[in-house]
């Protein structure tokens, strides 16, 4: 749908800018002025079906500019750099700051143009202003998986409810989806929404919540259960279970370094950080699961330890039970 067709229902914001116009000054600065090779994104996602258009209509209306010499020597490598350096006899030597400060001013502006003719573009005082009072733009796009928001749904929450801060209404938005999805039974969606939650509470910095969130995704991903998996049959097909070498319900090992890098992070040492999952351990349930909260909890570290011998047969004790059970 054309990004016109989107925003048609939409009031722009207080700069008069549009959510896909706002995107479109955060990459801006990324652009030349004969750039033709836009990403994919601007129109599947956005509807944007000519971004040229888009950044001629930013620069008619001032919040875009085409920039000089400064722009196009700073976007340079520093070996094309020390090249038309050495071509003209001057010092090589330096960090990049200072090769680019040496260029500008050492050589005459004919020479630069002549080297570097591309121009980029760069965002005027008020497109400065305007993409730094709409940073929630910037944010859900790079995070456009975040359970169904995007730029113009969350621009719309902000619409209605603008006294709340935008990451209050994403942090809401993720808390209604984990509940729908847990109510649905959809157990995969609940685990990974909740995964972006702790994501959400450790940008902030909140380590202690981050890590309560993320023993719930390892609660999960050791149940044995998924999406579809209902209170009439709970139990998954053994032969994905067992043994723990070709088992489905494993710690991913992204969520295990997540686990100890945000404990250190927070400075929760080894011994509280047991008790914090423990204790979450305590408030979760489910209708079927493979591992007690002991062995849960065991896991988690024998995971860190890479100790496939007592991975192997606590699963294989696991399977026991199932078979029994």
């Amino acid at each position: 749908m054309p990004a016109e067709v989107r925003a048609r229902g939409m009031s722009p914001d207080s700069f008069g800018l549009y959510p896909h116009e706002l995107l479109m000054l955060s990459y801006a600065p990324t652009f030349t002025t004969d750039h033709t090779d836009f990403q994919q994104f601007w129109w599947w996602q956005y509807g944007v079906q000519d971004p040229r258009e888009l950044l001629a209509s930013l620069t008619e209306r001032g919040f875009v500019e085409v920039g000089g010499p400064e722009q196009a020597v700073a976007r340079q490598t520093v070996a094309s750099l020390k090249d038309l350096l050495r071509a003209h006899g001057l010092k090589l030597s330096g960090n990049k700051a200072e090769i680019v400060e040496r260029v500008l001013t050492l050589l005459p502006h004919d020479t630069i143009n002549e080297a570097f003719p591309q121009r980029w573009y760069v965002l005027t005082q008020a497109g400065e202003e305007a993409l730094a009072s709409n940073e929630h733009i910037d944010y859900i796009h790079r995070n456009s998986k975040l359970e169904s928001l995007d730029i113009y749904s969350l621009s719309a929450l902000r619409a209605e409810q603008p006294q709340r801060a935008w990451r209050d209404l994403v942090w809401g938005h993720l808390n209604e989806m984990s509940l729908r999805h847990a109510q649905e039974h959809q157990y995969g969606l609940y685990r990974n929404a909740r995964l972006n939650m702790a994501r959400f509470c450790a940008e902030e910095r909140r380590y202690r919540d981050a890590l309560g969130l993320l023993t719930e995704v390892i609660y999960y991903d050791l149940s044995g259960m998924d999406n579809g998996s209902s209170p009439q049959r709970p139990a998954p097909d053994p032969e994905y279970l067992f043994p723990y070498e070709r088992s489905l319900a494993t710690i991913p090992p992204g969520i295990t370094d997540l686990t100890f890098k945000w404990a250190a992070a927070g400075g929760v040492d080894d011994e509280e950080l047991r008790h914090l999952i423990a204790t979450r351990l305590d408030r979760l349930s489910t209708q079927f699961h493979l591992f007690t909260k002991d062995e849960v909890l065991q896991i988690v570290y024998l995971e860190r330890a890479k100790d496939a011998a007592a991975l192997t047969a606590l699963y294989d004790q696991a399977e026991l039970r199932f078979m029994r059970a």
